[in-house]
């Protein structure tokens, strides 16, 4: 296990995982996640960047639910 800047641990292997851009509809990887303090508790946040280099930061339930509506 390995921690990550936040003090949580996580495991040295990831699973790959794959969505689809916003902008263009091309794969999209996450290439990272982070947690903020939300309302009801801690919220998940998702760093994606697709194979033509367009990025986003968001919340993971708005980046999915965005991905499967495109």
């Amino acid at each position: 296990m390995h921690e990550n800047p936040l003090g949580t641990a996580r495991s040295a292997t990831t699973t790959l995982d794959l969505e689809s851009c916003m902008a263009c509809g091309h794969l999209t990887e996450v290439t990272g996640c982070f947690q903020l303090p939300g309302l009801d508790g801690p919220e998940r946040y998702l760093r994606t960047r697709c194979m033509l280099g367009h990025t986003f930061v968001g919340p993971e339930f708005a980046l999915r639910a965005e991905s499967r509506a495109s």
